[in-house]
């Protein structure tokens, strides 16, 4: 987010319109019909990451406006991690200095906490992520992780067979839903993405197939909406689709997706539960506020999209 701007109705002060600008130069805009506008504006004042920008005379709108700058909060250094500043980026010679001649790694501690304080260069991507998603051992040669790699090919086309085989022995509507949702999905994710742009794209199939055989595989878990956010950065990177699955797989079991149903819930449900409790317990007015506008207003549909950020590729 790149900067904020209020632009205030000329016979009410309360309401109009808030635009977000995000650094790719994308612009949301929101209604305030009816009132509200002016408290947004006091808070945005007191927040402590926005520098406040009067546009009165200077602005080409024919209507009162403000602008709000977004800036990075100052850390000073007793509120750093004591490693921060370290450790240098993984770069390629950095990489190459720890691997072994067999391509094995034994400091792969040393290499886990330099991508985590400095990050690495984003070509190593492709080599890296796999071993950070536990796909291969750290201390695996280069012929290991061959013999690996060729053993989850395998494994993958089993998977793949065994959906394949289910889905045309017996279609259930549940499945049949499953592949609906996944399909919406795909089309519409990352599209913007030269990886993934265009008509007729087989990047998007190669999506489509790896979640359908995630949701297959996995049938106490399937397929949750925001899961295609998370799969697209791995393929994009990995441009592999059994690799890309098994690297997906491992990421699912380390996230909320990986929460089994718990009477009836879905993990998305069982969230906004919890988030319905802390509000009613940490701040009761807006909860009975609320709870006083009627069962829709207790779905929370405004922070669904808070929830599926933590999986966008944005945020990743």
């Amino acid at each position: 987010m790149r900067s904020m701007r209020l632009f205030f109705t000329p016979d009410n002060t309360a309401s109009g319109q808030f635009v977000v600008a995000t650094w790719d130069s994308r612009y949301k805009i929101l209604h305030f019909h009816n009132g509200g506008l002016d408290k947004l504006a006091r808070l945005l004042e007191q927040w402590s990451v926005i520098k406040t920008k009067c546009v009165k005379d200077g602005s080409p709108s024919p209507i009162p406006d403000r602008q709000f700058l977004v800036c990075l909060p100052e850390v000073s250094k007793v509120e750093l991690d004591p490693e921060e500043g370290l450790y240098e980026r993984v770069s390629w010679s950095f990489w190459k200095s720890y691997k072994n001649q067999d391509g094995s790694i034994d400091d792969s501690f040393t290499v886990k906490k330099a991508i985590y304080f400095a990050t690495m260069d984003p070509a190593l991507r492709r080599d890296i992520w796999p071993f950070l998603l536990r796909v291969y051992p750290w201390n695996s040669t280069l012929e290991q992780r061959e013999a690996i790699r060729n053993d989850l090919f395998i494994e993958y086309q089993d998977i793949r067979k065994r959906r394949m085989k289910n889905t045309f022995m017996k279609v259930k509507m549940s499945w049949m839903s499953v592949e609906n949702t996944i399909t919406k999905d795909v089309i519409r994710t990352d599209r913007c993405k030269p990886y993934f742009a265009g008509e007729n794209n087989p990047n998007i199939d190669t999506m489509k197939n790896i979640l359908l055989n995630y949701a297959s595989e996995h049938p106490e878990i399937s397929y949750i909406q925001g899961m295609s956010d998370m799969l697209a950065p791995l393929l994009n990177v990995v441009r592999d689709e059994s690799v890309t699955y098994w690297c997906f797989d491992s990421l699912m079991q380390q996230t909320l997706f990986s929460s089994t149903q718990n009477d009836g819930m879905n993990a998305m449900d069982v969230n906004l539960e919890y988030l319905r409790e802390l509000l009613k317990l940490f701040v009761p007015n807006f909860f009975m506020h609320i709870a006083s506008l009627g069962q829709d207003a207790l779905q929370l549909m405004f922070v669904h999209r808070w929830i599926l950020l933590c999986y966008k590729v944005i945020f990743i």
